[in-house]
């Protein structure tokens, strides 16, 4: 899954402060060995970018219904079975002189090689979320939360 739904406080005049969604492509780094950062390539010539440079408060939500898993199984995505996990947090820009930079470029870049190629005058930046906060919805019951020291530094299994 290289996509994600995000949520931003509009900054359109005849939306300003709802709710408002995108997808975008995002990386957390190479398959199997990710970071857990999900990192984004935004251009200021769309909706995401023009709404976190004035509130840059967003929610991420990714889902198994954006692969085979949830219809192998016959779950409608709204099923809690058909696991998904909500990332609320800041969008942070990842500026060149960051030391996160080569993760960022090399996390966006090595799974969506593509997007290297992008107009120079649109002006794409890589950002960051910054994670506040982690709930995960994978059966009934309600949302787990999961704080950040568990997610990016899980227990290691015994097998």
């Amino acid at each position: 899954m290289g996509w994600t739904s995000i949520a931003t406080v509009s900054s359109r005049k005849d939306t300003e402060t709802y709710p408002f969604v995108n997808i975008i492509s995002f990386s957390d780094g190479p398959l199997g060995n990710g970071t857990g950062i999900p990192y984004m390539f935004l251009t200021p010539l769309d909706f995401t970018a023009q709404d976190v440079f004035k509130d840059d408060r967003a929610t991420l939500m990714m889902t198994l219904a954006q692969g085979r898993y949830c219809e192998s199984k016959n779950y409608d995505p709204m099923d809690p079975r058909c696991a998904r996990v909500v990332f609320s947090g800041k969008i942070k820009e990842v500026k060149e002189n960051n030391p996160e930079y080569p993760i960022a470029k090399s996390a966006i870049f090595g799974r969506h090689p593509w997007l290297a190629h992008m107009p120079k005058d649109h002006h794409f930046f890589f950002a960051k979320l910054k994670i506040g906060t982690i709930a995960v919805l994978d059966t009934f019951g309600g949302p787990k939360y999961v704080t950040l020291d568990d997610y990016l530094q899980p227990p290691k299994s015994d097998r």
